[in-house]
């Protein structure tokens, strides 16, 4: 982000050179156009935490400085205050560890591909039996198009988002939710009878003549959380969500310009009544979709639009990822990468199973809420997949996030272990083999602190992987062992956007590429086929 002409904030690199903005994960200073004698009463804030101010020299010339911390890609709020006046900035960090392009194709992969592609690998396996799943196509690009003018300009019998925000900011709902506070007891206005036990048990909580200090008062404040704003705010984001993800594949597919206005008409439209309707900031996002009624809902003409316009927009069998996170994605990069390469494993891993011969046992990661399918990755250690041979009965089970501890059938004799994606294979002989896989844009050692990196170890290179994530391949496969402490981790990677480094036939950092998504594919294919055969994994392993 380019400096304004009269801004007050610029920025430097460690060395003092001048950058146009800080760089993803990179330390920069932050200097502030004041005069000297002024800098302690100047206040800097990033994102309404304080940011300390000091005088320091560069080039020959005393400056008033701030550090800017390492940051993830994301949008950051400075706001500098000094005697003649104050300057807000919005500072915006792209990812550098994948170009745009790549970081268009991910999110490209999360709202359409990948959850059309492991659904139809499902279907096509035993499960969502009686299901007519709409792949992504180009003729659905026109009902999109409908969908999105319904839903923020409404139809004939009902408001569109537009005209609802606009009516509700003036008088949106509201209840009375009370709290209960600790305060002392002088200040209580309402102590809570229930809860003064609480404050009796407290043996710190008498003064020398047995009274109490302190109790739990019940406070009551206004509050605009509730259902109904839960439920318009759901709506805001997917229809805000939907128009970025239209967005994106009308730019992949190179299609009309018109197309590309028309979505740049809704888009201004929507943010223009969403500033509007400033009390949705104070909403949360609630975990599942809303979808029963209330008196509100039903009365209040807005509301009852808002629910009739969030059911009729989520009429599709075409699957969707049911992730918030996805409102946000520059700030939430790290965490849609590593989404990113667990769905991709799924993918591969329902691909190879279907050539084998494979049928789906369970499945925990599509679900059908309220017509709708959405597909979800729960990281709760559970299964989300079981995949059995219906003739040599191996039995495959992916689990997310799955925490080995020191018991358990299969267990880690040193520390725990919590690998992002563990593939399970359980043979007819009853033998077992693991397959781990670790999705990570920035990596855990990328963080660390220097006396955790060896010292006697050269400094890796720029887009190679540090021996403290390797390490991390080494610990599973050495810790993670059966109940007859056997080794059971037949291979362990990292996908990572860095470059491909074999360190053994088991261990390995994986190229994880958006753009170059058919060379991880490939491996992982080669990984798994050898796995699910109950042959050994080589490089050489013939797909």
């Amino acid at each position: 982000m380019e400096s304004h002409l009269t801004s007050k904030i610029c920025f430097r690199d460690i060395a003092g050179a001048k950058i146009n903005s800080p760089s993803e994960w990179a330390p920069a200073l932050i200097e502030l156009s004041l005069p000297v004698e002024e800098w302690e009463a100047a206040i800097l804030t990033l994102n309404s935490h304080t940011v300390p101010i000091r005088l320091a020299k560069l080039s020959d010339k005393v400056c008033v400085l701030a550090d800017w911390p390492l940051s993830n890609p994301g949008h950051y709020s400075l706001h500098l205050r000094w005697s003649e006046g104050e300057e807000k900035r919005t500072i915006s960090i792209l990812p550098s560890k994948i170009s745009t392009a790549s970081f268009d194709r991910l999110l490209l992969d999360l709202e359409s591909d990948l959850p059309s592609a492991i659904s139809i690998a499902l279907q096509d396996m035993g499960a969502l039996s009686g299901v007519a799943i709409l792949p992504p196509d180009d003729s659905l690009l026109s009902q999109e198009l409908v969908k999105l003018h319904r839903a923020i300009h409404g139809t004939s019998e009902r408001a569109g988002l537009a005209a609802i925000l606009e009516d509700l900011s003036e008088r949106p709902h509201e209840i009375l939710h009370a709290e209960q506070v600790w305060v002392k007891s002088e200040f209580a206005r309402r102590p809570h009878p229930a809860r003064l036990k609480d404050a009796i048990c407290r043996g710190y909580n008498h003064t020398d003549n047995g009274s109490l200090k302190s109790v739990l008062d019940t406070r009551v404040r206004h509050t605009y959380d509730v259902y109904e704003n839960r439920l318009l705010k759901t709506f805001v984001a997917q229809v805000s969500q939907r128009i970025r993800a239209v967005k994106r594949y009308s730019a992949r597919k190179n299609l009309s310009p018109a197309i590309d206005e028309q979505l740049s008409q809704f888009d201004l439209c929507l943010s223009k009544a969403n500033r509007r309707a400033k009390f949705l900031e104070h909403v949360s996002l609630p975990r599942q979709l809303p979808a029963r009624t209330t008196m509100v809902l039903l009365n209040r003409p807005p509301y009852r639009s808002a629910f009739q316009g969030l059911l009729e927009f989520n009429k599709s069998l075409a699957p969707r990822i049911n992730e918030p996170k996805l409102e946000s994605p520059l700030k939430n990069l790290p965490y849609l990468y590593q989404l990113w390469g667990t769905l991709m494993v799924t993918q591969v891993l329902l691909e190879v199973g279907k050539e084998l011969g494979y049928q789906v046992h369970l499945q925990k990661l599509v679900r059908r809420e309220s017509g709708n399918l959405f597909v979800r990755v729960m990281p709760d250690g559970k299964p989300s997949i079981i995949l059995r041979h219906p003739e040599t009965f191996t039995e495959v089970t992916l689990i997310p996030e799955r925490s080995y501890s020191s018991t358990g059938t299969l267990r880690s004799i040193s520390f725990s272990q919590r690998p992002d994606i563990a593939i399970e294979i359980r043979y007819p002989d009853g033998q077992t083999a693991i397959v781990l896989f670790d999705p990570k844009y920035k990596l855990r050692s990328e963080q660390a602190s220097i006396e955790e990196e060896d010292e006697s170890e050269p400094s890796p290179q720029p887009g190679t992987p540090k021996k403290i994530d390797i390490d991390k391949m080494h610990s599973y496969r050495d810790a993670i062992r059966d109940s007859e402490i056997r080794r059971v981790v037949q291979y362990a990677a990292i996908l990572y956007p860095g470059k491909e480094f074999r360190y053994a036939d088991d261990i390995e950092a994986l190229q994880a590429n958006p753009l170059l998504r058919s060379h991880l594919t490939v491996r992982v294919r080669q990984v798994l086929i050898a796995a699910l055969c109950n042959e050994p994994v080589c490089k050489d392993t013939v797909d």
